[in-house]
């Protein structure tokens, strides 16, 4: 934890980086935290505190909440390239999930204030975190409307979709989903 690399080669180009010149795009890894989850490590848990937002630069992350009564719901799958925790720090809220390492996963982590001065320092990036932000709206709200007026086989099928694009590799006998 906490290396500084000095250069951006390791690190997937995620949406929130698009359009940035090489040396920004140093400046914001340089400018954040790098650490390595081994699996079913814990990066943060629901209701502690939102004090750094991560972005996942290989691996992935499994987004899951407890309900009152104590059962888990996978929220969401998030591999390289997507952020996790972002809205929770920026509101100064409680992270609203826990982050739970499925493989070895490496991630880019940055805290309110380092990443204020960033986005005062290149705007494009708050043009693009929006960008991720409505992205992630759509999806919700197009979920909602298949809950809400497809049935129970219809959208199994769309979820197999979803994790196909998402999960899926192209093998000899199809495509391979690989989640745990």
């Amino acid at each position: 934890m906490g290396q500084n690399p000095s250069t951006t080669k390791s690190l997937c180009q995620p949406d929130v980086f698009k359009g940035m010149t090489d040396a920004q795009r140093a400046e914001m890894v340089q400018s954040g935290q790098r650490e390595t989850l081994q699996p079913k490590r814990t990066l943060f848990l629901q209701g502690d505190p939102a004090e750094r937002f991560y972005l996942v630069n290989r691996g992935r992350l499994k987004l899951s909440r407890l309900s009152e009564f104590g059962k888990e719901a996978i929220i969401r799958y998030i591999g390289a390239g997507e952020m996790a925790a972002a809205v929770a720090v920026f509101n100064g809220r409680d992270y609203p999930v826990t982050a739970e390492a499925v493989e070895e996963t490496e991630v880019t982590s940055w805290d309110k204030p380092t990443f204020l001065r960033l986005l005062h320092a290149h705007p494009e990036i708050a043009v693009n975190m929006l960008a991720v932000v409505l992205e992630r709206i759509e999806e919700v709200q197009q979920r909602y409307l298949e809950l809400c007026s497809e049935g129970v086989e219809q959208r199994i099928a769309r979820s197999l979709l979803r994790l196909m694009q998402r999960a899926g590799t192209r093998c000899a006998n199809g495509i391979l989903i690989d989640l745990p």
